[in-house]
C-alpha cells in the first residue's frame, strides 16, 4: 500500500503556486510529552495549506542542528512542470529555499532543497523536502 500524504497544499513564492503533497521520509520513535493549554488549540495558523518560500540561501548557511525530520514533497497534478523548474533552478544556483509551513496546527520553518529526482524538505525546525 503506498504511503498516505500527511499534507496537501501548494508551494508559493511571488506569483508562483505549485500544488504538492507531503510524505514522511523518516520516523521518530521517541516518546514526547507536551502540555498544551486548551485555549491555544484553536488559534489560526497563517500558512495552513501553503509552503511559503521567504528566501533563497546556500545550504551551508543553515546550521544542521536545526534539522529535525525529513519529508518527501511531490508535485500534485498540473504542478509537475513548475515543481521540476524550481528543482532545476535550485540545483543550478546551488541554493535552497527557506520557507514556512504549517503541520498539525503548528507553523515551522523548512528548507526545500534538490534531492535525487525531486525536492526534499529537511526537518520540522528546518525541514528538508525531497522526492
Amino acid at each position: 500500500m503506498p504511503p498516505r500524504a500527511i499534507w496537501k497544499g501548494a508551494i508559493s513564492f511571488g506569483m508562483v503556486v505549485i500544488p504538492g503533497k507531503l510524505y514522511i521520509a523518516t520516523e521518530n520513535k521517541d516518546v514526547h510529552f507536551v502540555a498544551l493549554h486548551r485555549d491555544f488549540s484553536d488559534l489560526p495558523v497563517a500558512s495552513l495549506h501553503t509552503i511559503e518560500i521567504t528566501r533563497f540561501v546556500e545550504l551551508i548557511d543553515i546550521d544542521p542542528i536545526h534539522f529535525e525530520k525529513a519529508y518527501v514533497l511531490e508535485p500534485d497534478g498540473v504542478g509537475a512542470k513548475p515543481y521540476y523548474l524550481l528543482k532545476k533552478v535550485l540545483e543550478s544556483s546551488g541554493r535552497v529555499a527557506v520557507a514556512k509551513v504549517s503541520l498539525r496546527q503548528k507553523e515551522h520553518l523548512c528548507c526545500l532543497r534538490p534531492y535525487g529526482h525531486g525536492i526534499a524538505p529537511p526537518s520540522r525546525r528546518c525541514t528538508t523536502w525531497t522526492r
